[in-house]
């Protein structure tokens, strides 16, 4: 935007820069500016026009206005110059000159209206810049909490309420390939609610693994554990070594079973259902091949390791299966979908329009198919 079009020596413009002409009552230079009687003011002073530029023009009696107060008359002599012969007085493109030339009116006019129209496209321009910004920086800062802060888990009875979640820890040692090691590891668990003021029985014992970027965290967020206890499951999410509030511990890839199983005997956990979303296939894929009888049923989300075992070690395995992957999951999901079709009894569940991890881009859906599978096996 070019500042010609202000006039920097009244207060009212330097208060409002970006403000059209018309936001201008006071200022009693652009009052007259564009009639007659503004015009003949801009002329009683040839040098100080040609000094001010074409949107400039004196106050009432050939004075300037600065900030509310009169200044003092510009030192010029010479009065308006009578246009030349040769020149028309009502020629559009005449404008006033250096040495008193006179200024035709509706050629300022003309020039005011365009540079109103200058500064309100050039104002619109920008605050869509500005809210451009702030739209820009709120989805970077707001959106990736939001999205698990806003998901609610589904299926649940309005009259319900939230169930609470315990934030406990277990010592669970595994016998490395040198010596034996213990691990302090962290899980949350949800409980039905009580009846009566008595525990209820859970059906079912579900337990929730996680992925590479995740922890138990995830599903809590996600209203998952509280979804599977308002159901009257027992639900456990755990923290693998490494991740969340569990240490790192150095487990072979053979000893990862027995990680679990130490685990499940531990908290007390006889023959759960178990979710094994991702990265925690190199723990729930061993213990499947090896312990598949301590399992109610399986749900592996795109895991990996699948690729470890042969089609005649999965067909060896009994335990009811459901296969969960996201449509747009074509690297992980489409593998671990062609080795988990060995397992005799198993149901694939395609999430459409989700990602990798499908139970983050469509919970909903996530939740309808876990929930109708548990009520198969139980």
């Amino acid at each position: 935007m070019s500042l010609k079009h202000y006039d920097r020596t009244c207060l009212n413009c330097l208060l409002w820069q970006f403000v059209p002409y018309s936001h201008h009552p006071r200022c009693e230079r652009y009052r007259l500016l564009g009639t007659r009687e503004g015009v003949g003011l801009r002329g009683r002073c040839g040098s100080l026009a040609a000094k001010a530029g074409p949107m400039r023009a004196p106050g009432p009696r050939g004075r300037s206005v600065l900030r509310g107060r009169r200044l003092r008359p510009a030192r010029c002599g010479r009065q308006q110059a009578t246009p030349p012969p040769h020149v028309s007085a009502q020629s559009p493109g005449h404008q006033s000159q250096p040495g008193g030339r006179g200024t035709q009116p509706g050629a300022d006019f003309s020039l005011l209206k365009k540079s109103m129209k200058i500064c309100s496209s050039s104002r619109s321009i920008l605050l869509i810049f500005v809210l451009l910004i702030g739209v820009t920086l709120l989805i970077y800062y707001f959106l990736p909490n939001a999205l698990l802060a806003s998901t609610k888990p589904t299926g649940l009875p309005q009259s319900l309420g939230m169930i609470r979640t315990q934030l406990l820890s277990v010592n669970v040692t595994v016998q490395n390939t040198q010596n034996a090691g213990t691990v302090n590891v962290f899980y949350r668990e949800a409980l039905p609610p009580e009846k009566d003021g008595e525990s209820s029985q859970p059906r079912l014992e579900v337990l929730l693994l996680h992925g590479q970027a995740f922890s138990s965290q995830t599903w809590e967020s996600l209203g998952t554990l509280n979804l599977l206890a308002q159901q009257g499951y027992r639900a456990v999410a755990m923290d693998l070594p490494g991740f969340g509030n569990t240490p790192p511990m150095e487990i072979g890839n053979m000893n990862k079973a027995d990680f679990l199983l130490t685990f499940l005997n531990t908290v007390g956990l006889q023959t759960p259902v178990m979710i094994s979303p991702s990265m925690s296939g190199q723990f729930s894929i061993p213990f499947v091949i090896l312990h598949s009888q301590r399992l109610k049923g399986f749900v592996p989300i795109a895991p990996v390791g699948t690729n470890a075992y042969s089609a005649e070690q999965y067909q060896k395995i009994q335990t009811p299966t459901l296969v969960v992957f996201g449509e747009k999951d074509t690297n992980l999901g489409a593998q671990s979908l062609n080795n988990l079709r060995h397992l005799p009894h198993h149901s694939i569940s395609k999430i459409p329009a989700a990602r990798h991890a499908c139970y983050l881009d469509e919970p909903q859906k996530f939740h309808d198919a876990l929930l109708d599978f548990l009520i198969k096996i139980q």
